[in-house]
């Protein structure tokens, strides 16, 4: 019956919205008694715990990724539960909000005229959430963030990549049009350079 207090004590930290505390003391029924037909609840609850936490997007998103660390391993543990369905959805709206936090972060750089720093962000839009709406948007403004400091031959690559991976995205044409703007800047400097070193 200890294992069955625990996880009660657990629980009634959860209803009341201890959330900190209420993961504690699951993550102490999960240690002490692990072999507890409980301990799947109380994994599954620990997740719970830290998504009830997860704040909006413009705050520190450390209990986002512990989110989707307590869930990822509930499912390593648990692949056959009712309850993977639940966890893989929170685990989506995570990453969700983990992608648009990077992609915020670099459309504030981007607007700042910090074009460095905004591609980092970006980058790691397109790199770690690849699978979310938030890496064509990204993709598109690391093209731009080329333009606006006018490094054409970039800006033509990444345009061409956004139109490649994107094609039907509903910014395709507008990274057309970006496309042949960067294109004829890039051949203008070109001319201004033969007629230079025509000189």
């Amino acid at each position: 019956m200890v294992d069955s207090a625990q996880f009660l004590l657990a629980d009634c930290h959860f209803q009341m919205k201890q959330y900190i505390v209420a993961a504690a003391e699951y993550e102490q029924l999960i240690v002490q008694f692990p072999q507890s037909s409980l301990v799947e609840q109380a994994e599954y609850q620990r997740g719970e715990c830290y998504f009830e936490l997860s704040p909006r997007t413009s705050l520190d998103q450390t209990y986002t990724a512990q989110t989707i660390e307590a869930f990822q391993e509930f499912i390593e543990m648990y692949p056959n539960s009712d309850l993977v369905p639940d966890a893989m959805d929170k685990i989506l709206e995570c990453r969700l909000k983990l992608a648009q936090k990077d992609y915020e972060s670099g459309r504030l750089y981007h607007n700042m005229g910090e074009y460095s720093a905004a591609r980092i962000y970006y980058d790691s839009v397109m790199e770690n959430f690849y699978d979310t709406p938030f890496a064509a948007k990204a993709q598109y403004y690391k093209s731009v963030a080329f333009m606006d400091s006018r490094n054409w031959q970039e800006a033509i690559s990444e345009f061409s990549i956004f139109l490649e991976r994107y094609s039907d995205h509903e910014w395709s044409d507008r990274a057309l049009r970006k496309l042949n703007e960067a294109r004829e800047h890039y051949q203008e400097e070109l001319e201004d350079a033969r007629a230079l070193s025509g000189n």
